[in-house]
């Protein structure tokens, strides 16, 4: 099992840019669960401590960066895990962009043989002026012609 990055009080106060009775009235309250103690020190998980406190930003708006551990056989299968996975999901994207835009293109020449069927079985001539007129103007236009 991997170790965990852990703070003192100190540096977790450091860590999110917070005084130490406020980490210490968090633990107290019971938001912050540390993992115990080591002597007289908290030893307090990184992840719990980012959970209620966002990391403290540098001037430039960069996140100060933890130190970690050295690269482990396991952190680099999981790294090449990740990358594979990255590597699917951009294929995926691909495909359903592609997808639609199929998709797309088969409904609009669906909707285009609907109009031309739709023409097919109407009739789409204009009538003639003698075939409109009916009853008895009709009768009489029909034999002067």
């Amino acid at each position: 099992m991997s170790e965990h990055v852990t703070f003192s009080l100190g540096e977790a106060a450091k860590a999110v840019g917070k005084s130490k009775g406020t980490i210490s009235k968090a633990i107290s309250s019971g938001k912050l669960s540390p993992l115990g103690r080591e002597g007289v020190q908290y030893q307090i998980p990184a992840s719990e401590l980012f959970r209620l406190f966002p990391p403290t930003s540098r001037e430039n708006g960069e996140i100060e960066r933890l130190e970690t551990q050295k690269e482990t056989p396991e952190t680099l299968v999981l790294r090449a895990q990740l990358e594979a996975a990255e590597a699917r999901i951009a294929d995926k994207e691909t495909v359903i962009v592609d997808l639609r835009q199929r998709l797309d293109q088969s409904e609009q020449e669906r909707r285009d043989k609907d109009r031309h069927l739709t023409a097919l079985l109407t009739d789409q001539r204009k009538p003639k002026p003698d075939q409109t007129r009916k009853g008895f103007r009709g009768f009489l236009h029909r034999l002067t012609g």
